[in-house]
């Protein structure tokens, strides 16, 4: 007789379809573009969340995308949101240079799937190429607290 070695749990993966500011489609297919993605939920309501963009803007170039690359969701606009708050979210992009990584809106497959779990915003998700959730931190961080989660998560990849 074999016995398997199991797991407490199985990891979460991460599966959605939703569409960003500029109405393009992107899906979690997009996790097998690099080892790591960052997924950061925010809102435009939220300071906090606000005043971490301009860091994530540098974040989200300044590594290889092989190796890197960076999703926001917008918890608070979604697909169905008046024209005025979609207009707002485009504008506190653009103020907040985080131009550089897309921005998804929230829909029914992001917010069943990842969105719907959390309390708080800023709340970041890591997940790998497989689009396993590795974790996820609740709260605004500076740049450098970000750059040392992301390279001990790809150093742990190595």
């Amino acid at each position: 007789e074999t016995s398997k070695e199991t797991t407490s749990e199985e990891p979460y993966i991460v599966t959605f379809e939703a569409t960003n500011l500029n109405g393009e489609t992107i899906t979690s297919d997009t996790f097998a573009d690099s080892k790591l993605t960052m997924l950061n939920v925010w809102a435009t309501y939220c300071n906090p969340c606000l005043n971490e963009m301009p860091d994530l803007a540098e974040i989200a170039v300044a590594y290889d995308s092989a190796d890197f690359q960076l999703l926001g969701i917008i918890s608070d606009v979604s697909v169905f949101s008046e024209d005025a708050a979609l207009s707002e979210a485009k504008d506190l992009v653009a103020e907040t240079g985080a131009t550089t990584y897309p921005h998804l809106l929230l829909n029914e497959s992001l917010y069943s799937n990842l969105v719907g779990a959390i309390d708080s915003v800023p709340t970041t998700f890591f997940v790998n190429q497989e689009g396993e959730l590795l974790g996820y931190i609740v709260g605004a961080h500076d740049k450098e607290t970000w750059e040392s989660v992301i390279d001990e998560l790809l150093a742990e990849m190595e």
